[in-house]
């Protein structure tokens, strides 16, 4: 089964992504599997600059716009950002279109999914959003929230956790302490956390990512249990290893009320 599939996405959907630790991959293999036939993709923050290594883009359009180019002009799977960052005298990264302005985009013929890349993580596999996080398009479909997996028993601070001091004032976890399940678990439920400015009406989905990275499941099996057992779940959860090109995505929790279901892959 596809990321896409896995996802539940359709066309007409507009996704936005947030949380840490593969949203990026995320972006790039929805793209790649390119299971509608169309795409528009693109951030409300900052990315790398697709330019600067391998990306499954037909094209990468960087400039103001009020609408998406026709596909007869852009590809079948089109990258957008609204400018160049320049670093040290070159470009690193992009700056995307603010949500107000991707409210306003009409697919029109041709498109069929958005998704946008709505929140940063300085490359760590854990953050809280501060308050002006995540910048989310008010007309979202579907919000993926990503945690990797990998910040399970590492010393708590800001070499694993963004906005390390949000999660300490949040959690209660000290410096230096080992990530038990209950700190991601509290990311993905806290009201302020994980799926912060998801708008009314939007599917949640959670990814717990870099299955790849474990030796040991006992806090992974512990962090599931929690994420069950919450209030107001996602509507799935995936377990994936998005650098894995042929099987990235391991195993899917459905959870259509507030029992849970499993669907074997």
């Amino acid at each position: 089964m596809t990321l896409t599939e896995s996802l539940g996405l359709k066309p007409g959907d507009r996704a936005s992504l947030t949380g840490a630790g593969g949203k990026t991959r995320t972006l790039y293999r929805i793209a790649r599997e390119n299971l509608f036939g169309t795409g528009l993709y693109t951030t409300t923050t900052k990315m790398r600059d697709p330019r600067l290594g391998s990306h499954p883009f037909d094209s990468v359009l960087i400039g103001s716009r009020t609408a998406p180019p026709p596909t007869d002009q852009a590809g079948p799977r089109c990258f957008l950002a609204e400018r160049e960052l320049r670093k040290s005298g070159r470009t690193d990264k992009v700056g995307g279109f603010s949500p107000g302005i991707l409210d306003l985009w009409q697919f029109g013929p041709g498109w069929s999914i958005l998704v946008v890349e709505a929140d940063g993580a300085a490359g760590r596999p854990l953050k809280m959003p501060d308050r002006h996080e995540p910048v989310i398009p008010e007309n979202t479909t579907v919000t993926i929230g990503v945690i990797g997996v990998d910040v399970l028993m590492q010393p708590a601070g800001e070499e694993w956790i963004h906005r390390f001091p949000l999660v300490r004032d949040r959690t209660g976890i000290n410096e230096g302490e080992p990530v038990r399940a209950e700190i991601p678990a509290a990311v993905a439920s806290h009201p302020e956390g994980l799926f912060r400015n998801s708008p009314a009406g939007s599917r949640r989905i959670l990814i717990l990512n870099k299955m790849d990275s474990l030796k040991d499941d006992r806090e992974l099996l512990r962090l599931i249990d929690l994420l069950r057992a919450d209030s107001n779940p996602p509507e799935r959860i995936l377990l994936t290893s998005l650098k894995d090109s042929r099987n990235p995505v391991r195993d899917i929790l459905i959870q259509p009320t507030k029992r849970s279901r499993h669907v074997s892959l």
